[in-house]
């Protein structure tokens, strides 16, 4: 696990070493790295490290878990879920979808818009009481 550790470390590192380029430079990248660097949302690499992995990993099991959860919803509504193939059928056909499909595919945001409203990806979080307040009396 340890080993494991130093590499994704590593790896992290790497990516915002190569993103420290202005985004003017010819082939450097316009991402979360680039634009998140140091002295605005993170004080040191440490910190923008940190920052990255939480993004990598929070991108990816909530992503994952929102993908299961409108399969689970739209299975669970047979009619809705015929709806929403037949609109995907009709404006994509058999090709993968774009940025410029979204406005096509209204009824198929309607049912991902109602999966999250029912199953939030990230329904709570964790925060540490850095001192104490007192709220209402």
């Amino acid at each position: 696990m340890k080993r494991k550790w130093r590499r994704s470390k590593k790896f992290f590192y790497r990516i915002i070493a190569e993103r420290a380029l202005p985004a003017t430079t010819p082939g450097s990248a316009v991402d979360v790295a680039s634009r998140s660097g140091r002295g605005r949302f993170a004080n040191d690499d440490r910190q923008l490290r940190d920052e990255a992995i939480t993004l990598f990993l929070a991108g990816h099991e909530t992503t994952g878990q929102h993908t299961f959860l409108d399969v689970v919803a739209v299975g669970a509504e047979s009619r809705g879920g015929s709806k929403a193939a037949a609109e995907l059928d009709a404006v994509l056909g058999d090709r993968a979808p774009s940025l410029d499909d979204l406005p096509g595919l209204a009824y198929t945001g309607h049912v991902i818009t109602e999966s999250l409203r029912l199953y939030p990806a990230a329904w709570g979080l964790a925060r540490l009481v850095v001192e104490d307040h007192e709220i209402a009396g």
